[in-house]
């Protein structure tokens, strides 16, 4: 029995966000600004989001657990390989919970980014504080907001979808925003 828990853990693919940001800054630069970058955690790395949306093609850019200052570094890059998008979608939040170093890195990485239209997501948790501090983000930086509070999106454990299904209405809920922001 304990061989095959063995076999089966050690036979899921191994996440690599090196990896992944590498894929991700090769696609963007392949769509020459034709793209949708969406930045996120676990959620958004787990959503199946269709190649295209408005014509454009998605380049999911989560990683599973990162917090928002993961991806300072992945904003300068974009900036430094003047890698352009038509949007970037943030949606952050749920693994922070230091709420100045939340504010601190979302103010490194909003102003590290290429100019381009930008759209944060609130969490789909009733997260006051977290929630308040994006609006006010996109407020100040003049980004458009997905609001996910009111998606009717359930969670078991107070932070991820509850199930695939639950996470497929996450994804619909994030793609008819991005078509509403693009205006398509």
């Amino acid at each position: 029995m304990a061989t095959g828990y063995v076999v089966k853990k050690n036979s899921r693919p191994k996440i690599d966000p090196y990896s992944d940001m590498a894929h991700a800054m090769s696609d963007l630069s392949i769509s020459d600004g034709r793209s949708v970058a969406i930045i996120g955690d676990s959620i958004t790395r787990r959503a199946k989001f269709p190649e295209q949306i408005c014509g454009l093609r998605v380049v999911n850019m989560g990683i599973a657990g990162a917090r928002a200052s993961a991806f300072i570094q992945y904003a300068e890059e974009m900036r430094d390989r003047a890698l352009h998008t038509k949007l970037v979608v943030i949606a952050l939040g749920s693994n922070d919970r230091d709420h100045d170093e939340f504010v601190a890195s979302m103010t490194m990485m909003l102003h590290r980014l290429p100019q381009t239209s930008l759209a944060l997501a609130t969490t789909f948790r009733k997260d006051a504080e977290i929630n308040q501090t994006i609006r006010a983000l996109s407020d100040r930086d003049g980004a458009t907001i997905i609001d996910m509070t009111g998606s009717g999106i359930r969670t078991d454990d107070g932070k991820h979808p509850s199930d695939d299904e639950q996470y497929r209405l996450w994804t619909l809920f994030m793609t008819q925003e991005i078509e509403r922001i693009l205006g398509c």
